[in-house]
């Protein structure tokens, strides 16, 4: 299956052109204003006395922002932005996996495509394929940042929109960056998400199908979970270095659910340590026990905070 791709680069000679009008005005704003300022600054000084005292500061002004402009310009120029599309094969369940070295990394569902993608590198050589294969009603999508040598800025923003009815796995490993993750309305099954170093924000409001697991681990950073009231959640939470507050849900001790199939030959010692182990304490909201979908999440965090919250009720 053939990916669709466009691609552009911001115009060199349109850049220019920008920097230009916005240097001018610019330079008008920076007179008036110093002229504003050092009025302020010495009230009782008449205009010809700090003429050459005005021009300093005005010249400062203008400085600064000339090399904020072209700082700014310079930037957006070695940016490269570029959108890849694969339509709906023929698998009726498909596992992605997301590897990104280092960057911001946004995902979220869409009905139409088996994924639309939207990256923007500072190097065209940081710009990932779609990965994508079938085997039946099976497909594997892989989407990974290319190793490339360390002579050019790895930075990264990637927004990827994945099938919410066909997509049931997804994995993702972001070295250092931030990412924000919207589920609702996703039939995903499992979720597998860690972080080495930044922000996760996730989004479970929507969710109307079963999650059997979604685990978040993040090394150094922050975790907000943003849960749904009209369906049934259990979040486990730990921080190492940190604390865990939960926003409309309520802390309980449960039965380990991984400990009910406990083997029965297990020695009496063992049986004993089993049952030592046996509970969990959870966050759960209103719905647990009492609706028919359950979420089932996990977060850990070594160093940093994790905010668990309610989402809003919808009418």
């Amino acid at each position: 299956m053939t990916a669709s791709i466009h691609q552009w680069k911001r115009s060199g000679v349109q850049s220019i052109e920008r920097s230009r009008h916005v240097l001018l005005r610019s330079i008008l704003g920076a007179r008036v204003l110093t002229t504003l300022l050092f009025g302020l600054a010495c009230p009782g000084t008449k205009r010809k006395e700090y003429t050459v005292q005005h021009k300093a500061v005005w010249l400062m002004v203008v400085l600064a922002l000339v090399a904020g402009v072209f700082a700014q310009e310079a930037d957006e120029e070695e940016r490269i932005e570029v959108e890849k599309t694969l339509a709906l094969g023929k698998a009726k369940r498909v596992e992605v996996e997301v590897s990104l070295g280092v960057g911001e990394l946004s995902i979220e569902g869409t009905e139409d495509l088996l994924v639309f993608a939207e990256f923007e590198c500072s190097d065209e050589r940081l710009v990932p394929d779609l990965e994508y294969e079938e085997e039946e009603d099976e497909g594997l999508l892989v989407i990974e940042q290319p190793e490339v040598g360390d002579d050019i800025e790895k930075e990264s923003e990637w927004l990827l929109e994945l099938h919410e009815s066909v997509v049931k796995e997804l994995s993702i490993e972001l070295g250092v960056g931030d990412a924000e993750l919207a589920f609702g309305g996703m039939a995903l099954e499992y979720i597998g998400c860690e972080v080495g170093i930044g922000e996760l924000e996730v989004d479970f409001a929507g969710c109307e199908q079963d999650l059997d697991e979604a685990e978040f681990e993040v090394g150094v950073g922050e975790v907000t979970i943003v849960v749904p009231c009209d369906v049934g959640v259990k979040v486990e939470a730990e921080a190492g270095i940190g604390e865990v507050s939960a926003e409309g849900l309520t802390q309980m001790t449960i039965k380990d659910e991984k400990d009910e199939d406990a083997d029965d030959e297990d020695d009496e010692d063992e049986d004993a340590d089993a049952e030592e182990d046996a509970t969990e304490t959870v966050w759960v909201n209103g719905m647990w026990g009492k609706s028919d979908v359950t979420l089932r999440i996990s977060a850990e965090v070594g160093i940093g905070d994790i905010r668990i919250e309610l989402a809003a009720d919808e009418e």
